[in-house]
């Protein structure tokens, strides 16, 4: 009962037309609060003591009254505090992301998948995603949010940006095609930009075996490896995605057991015009 009581004296202070706020030297229609001494306010280097921070409120007589004589001490930085903590909450927040790619010689294929949990009730959310040198051929989305709408638009440099509006959880899936990037005879490399999410899966695999030369740093992976060829691998699963996704591989030249073969050609030549007789033979391998 005593909180509630000071919250109101608090709220009948705040928005009364009679009072106004003074910080030092400052009045004006909201309150401001003393941030420390007059050796605090001129040195910076000087250290504010806890009981230096008040909020003081001018009555028509023009006296000061802090408000923690009215409200008790601690309660405005306790207010102060809650009304942080509200403030602090993201707006939306990317509860999971799955990443499927598959590279084919040099061509990437992927499908990227957003589920995004929106906190505001009825108001739009901007979620902007620019995974880099891919270009989106498919799109589609679905909400839990009662009401829920989505909105996908393009911005500089490849980006899109999706405009979610109802609170819950709001999942959007796309693909993508682009190109490896070659850095060398041999070696392709790709590279992603994602956003960063509570929980993050991803897939690469290969159409045919090969080396991995690179991987992405801080990510926990699992290998699948030729059955055919234990060397090269096929696929690579990952955990905890990074905002920068970058993976490097080489090929592997596939090795054909062949048995020898041996090509011989024979020539003899005889010659019945000499005596004794002439015989000549040459064999080629």
């Amino acid at each position: 009962m005593i909180p509630t009581v000071r919250l109101l004296i608090l709220l009948l202070l705040l928005c009364t037309s009679t009072a106004s706020t003074v910080c030092g030297q400052t009045v004006g229609p909201s309150p401001v609060f003393n941030t420390g001494s007059d050796a605090t306010r001129l040195n910076p280097t000087v250290p504010a003591s806890s009981n230096d921070s008040a909020v003081l409120l001018r009555t028509n007589t023009g006296d000061l009254i802090p408000l923690n004589d009215l409200l008790g001490p601690g309660v405005i930085n306790e207010l102060l505090q809650r009304a942080q903590e509200q403030r602090s909450i993201p707006r939306y927040t990317i509860d999971h992301l799955e990443v499927n790619g598959s590279v084919d010689r040099d061509v990437l294929t992927l499908a990227i998948e957003l589920q995004i949990r929106v906190r505001p009730e009825s108001e739009w959310v901007t979620v902007p995603f620019a995974p880099g040198d891919v270009y989106m051929t498919k799109v589609s989305n679905t909400s839990e949010a009662e009401g829920g709408q989505a909105v996908l638009t393009s911005s500089e440099q490849n980006g899109r940006e999706w405009h979610l509006k109802g609170k819950g959880l709001h999942t959007v899936r796309m693909e993508f095609i682009g190109k490896t990037r070659t850095l060398s005879p041999g070696v392709s490399q790709m590279a992603l930009n994602l956003p960063t999410a509570t929980a993050s899966r991803g897939v690469i695999a290969f159409t045919a075996p090969v080396a991995l030369q690179k991987l992405p740093a801080g990510s926990v992976h699992v290998l699948t490896r030729d059955q055919q060829n234990d060397q090269g691998v096929r696929s690579v699963e990952f955990w905890g995605l990074g905002s920068t996704f970058s993976l490097t591989w080489s090929e592997i030249v596939a090795q054909v057991a062949q048995k020898p073969a041996i090509q011989v050609q024979n020539l003899m030549k005889l010659d019945l015009t000499t005596i004794p007789v002439n015989l000549l033979g040459r064999q080629v391998l």
